[in-house]
């Protein structure tokens, strides 16, 4: 994901060059350019952060469902050797 960023970004810099025939409004275009890139990277890493914290949670969440799967499977195997042993 930050190689689009970067790309985003070079492209960007790369028209809001000062042109020596734009005078000085370029300089305040190239500002205004630049803060929206910076916002634009903030969202940007901002939605990618979350969608990572979202994976890792269900991640954690399977990892724990399965846990308490095999803890129940072993339970139930006590419980059954337990009880073939009584009846021996």
């Amino acid at each position: 994901m930050r190689i689009p960023i970067a790309i985003t970004v070079l492209a960007a810099l790369a028209t809001a060059i000062p042109s020596p025939h734009r005078g000085l409004d370029a300089t305040v275009d190239d500002v205004e350019t630049l803060e929206a890139l910076r916002r634009e990277r903030e969202r940007q890493e901002k939605r990618y952060r979350l969608a990572k914290e979202r994976e890792a949670r269900f991640i954690g969440e399977m990892l724990r469902q399965r846990e308490q799967q095999y803890e129940l499977r072993k339970a139930k195997e006590q419980e059954a050797r337990i009880h073939g042993w009584q009846h021996e």
